[in-house]
């Protein structure tokens, strides 16, 4: 049974999945923007009623009628091309470059990155192999159907219903060789597939190759299930010669993870500085890049008053769906984040017992203003497992010396 404070951290996790799903889903459901995009499809592919309208002015004029040759997954992949399609509608001229939206999808992607990266970790530590919380490939394909704003904390109240009393070596660590395959494995899982979104932002792809840029990117999370178990499997000849039962010192686990998480806060960091950065730039200097908005590259949209609400005015505009796109993925990963550093804040301090919530609370906010959304997860899980791993070692030396 979950101690007092581990239930508290179970609501205050699938909190955030309620606040993220209304903001995205529900909203998008509500005022009729998913409703509409199926509309769209449908009249596109000949088989939507006389009567049907579609209602949005549509960024890209291009439309495959099948991908797998299974009529409701085609349908369901079709509706989720469709979406990013308009989120990825281009607010500058031929030839020009959308800036603003370049900054927006790549600070958004980079977060996505984060949240994947440390999902992919937890699932290849030591206490979770052949569990339910190993599976993260699955875990991703679910997300990617529905919203990680969802999953993600689901997945975190899981690990936390069956989190030890005492978090023990096990807990933490994870094969060296692993955590120095994870971020090869997720650059040509996630990223590559990722730079090819941002191509779209460069008005250089047809609307044809958006699409396939699109599609190639959806399914990612099954992307590195096949990606690092091959590079694993490159390594040592095959998967099943490697030691993954081997013994490995807390010295070792320690430093594979310090490069690990190095690697993703290294790029988390250097996006948000560099987003952050120009947004404060061209803010004191306005003439350096005419009508960028901070607001509308990073703030999450209002709950109120929300893009939807568009869709009360038809047609809508391209760029007003865009608009509902971003809002929805906005609360998406902000609200996902939210729930990684609740859940990493209450894993850190159930190991450590030392900082208390204001220790805690105190590095969320210097990290989060630093690092951006997803850096405090990151380092809050980098110090629990360096306090696991002393504790380990300093029970090894006591167990010697008697």
């Amino acid at each position: 049974m979950p101690s007092p404070s581990s239930s508290l951290a179970i609501i205050l996790v699938l909190s955030c999945a309620l606040l993220g799903g209304y903001a995205s889903m529900g909203l998008a459901y509500r005022h009729g923007f998913l409703d509409a995009i199926g509309d769209c499809i449908r009249i596109a592919h000949g088989s939507a009623s006389p009567s049907t309208e579609c209602v949005l002015v549509r960024a890209h004029e291009y439309h495959r009628t099948g991908y797998t040759g299974i009529k409701h997954v085609d349908g369901y992949f079709a509706v989720l091309l469709e979406f990013f399609a308009f989120g990825l509608a281009s607010g500058a001229g031929p030839g020009e470059t959308d800036v603003e939206g370049l900054l927006a999808s790549t600070y958004m992607a980079t977060l996505f990155c984060g949240a994947w990266f440390l999902m992919a970790m937890e699932g290849l530590r030591k206490r979770n192999a052949g569990g339910l919380l190993s599976y993260t490939g699955s875990f991703g394909l679910v997300f990617q159907m529905l919203t990680v704003t969802i999953i993600a904390p689901i997945y975190h109240a899981l690990h936390l219903l069956g989190l030890p009393q005492i978090q023990d070596f096990d807990t933490v660590a994870v094969d060296p060789l692993d955590l120095r395959l994870l971020p090869w494995s997720t650059v040509i899982s996630y990223l590559l597939p990722t730079l090819g979104l941002a191509l779209t932002q460069l008005n250089v792809l047809s609307p044809k190759a958006t699409y396939l840029a699109i599609a190639l990117w959806q399914p990612f999370p099954l992307y590195q299930s096949i990606v690092h178990p091959l590079l694993r499997a490159m390594c040592w000849g095959s998967t099943t010669s490697s030691p993954r039962k081997a013994q490995h010192s807390p010295e070792q686990v320690e430093r594979s993870l310090a490069k690990a998480y190095r690697f993703i806060l290294t790029l988390c960091m250097g996006v948000h500085l560099v987003v952050v950065g120009t947004l404060i730039a061209n803010h004191l200097h306005p003439d350096l890049i005419p009508n960028l908005s901070a607001a509308r590259t990073l703030a999450p949209t209002s709950l109120t008053h929300p893009p939807t609400l568009a869709m009360a005015n038809t047609p809508v505009p391209a760029l007003a769906s865009r608009a509902i796109v971003t809002g929805f993925l906005r609360w998406d990963i902000y609200c996902a984040s939210a729930s990684f550093v609740l859940w990493a804040g209450y894993l850190a301090y159930h190991a450590e017992r030392g900082p208390g919530f204001v220790g805690v609370l105190e590095k969320i906010l210097f990290w989060a203003v630093v690092g951006g959304p997803m850096a405090p997860a990151a380092i809050l899980l980098w110090e629990r497992d360096v306090a696991v791993l002393k504790r380990t070692r300093d029970s090894q030396v006591s167990n010697k010396r008697k």
